[in-house]
Parts: C-alpha cells; sequence; structure tokens
C-alpha cells in the first residue's frame, strides 16, 4: 500500500518544500541563533503518540511507508515544522517586603476572636 503525499500546504496551498525555505529563511534573518531543526514524526491517529524524530524526511517518509505496508488501511503523516516562535524571556527582580515588628497581644481586650 502507498502511502499518499500531501504536496502542498493545506492552509496556503503551496508546495510544503518551499513553505519549509521560506520558514527557515526566515529563521536565517532572525536575531539570535535558529534552534536545532527538532526532527520530523510519523504519526497514526489510531496509534501511540510519536516518540522517534527522524533526522531526515526522507527517513520519515520510508518508516511512514513501512508502517504503512504492515498495518494496512491506516493512514501515517509525515509531520515536521513549519514555523517557529521564540519568546525572550523577562527577568524580575524583586525587592525584599519589610516585615513590620511583632507586637505583644492584649489577651484581656475581650475580644472573642
Amino acid at each position: 500500500m502507498a502511502v499518499e503525499k500531501m504536496q502542498a500546504n493545506a492552509v496556503s496551498g503551496r508546495p510544503t518544500a518551499e513553505v519549509m525555505a521560506e520558514a527557515n529563511a526566515q529563521l536565517d534573518d532572525a536575531d539570535q541563533p535558529a534552534p536545532a531543526h527538532p526532527g520530523w514524526l510519523v504519526w497514526n491517529p489510531n496509534g501511540r503518540q510519536p516518540n522517534y524524530h527522524h533526522a531526515s524526511i526522507a527517513s520519515a517518509e520510508t518508516e511512514a511507508q513501512r508502517l504503512a505496508d504492515i498495518n494496512p488501511d491506516q493512514p501515517f503523516y509525515v509531520y515536521g515544522p513549519l514555523t517557529c516562535a521564540r519568546a525572550q524571556r523577562v527577568l524580575v527582580k524583586s525587592k525584599s517586603i519589610p516585615v513590620p515588628p511583632k507586637t505583644e497581644v492584649d489577651l484581656d481586650d475581650e475580644i472573642p476572636f
């Protein structure tokens, strides 16, 4: 059984390779170095969560085909990152709050609590 490959991005209709190239170019233009590519995942909606990150899309496609061959009529999808967003952390220094000095309590003031 052959794995059906998505040749176009579902949102824009553009080829996936073109979308990936654009995303990588945007990351390259960023002030900070781009994070390492997390890898490609093979996922089956009827199976468990993916736990192996393939280093290349070819490796992930090969694995998807292997899994599809041994699991007829089940789809296997290859997922990879399209974009990456990273927020800068803001460090806040706090000042110590002064604690008021302890005062003596008058137990004979007839207040019930």
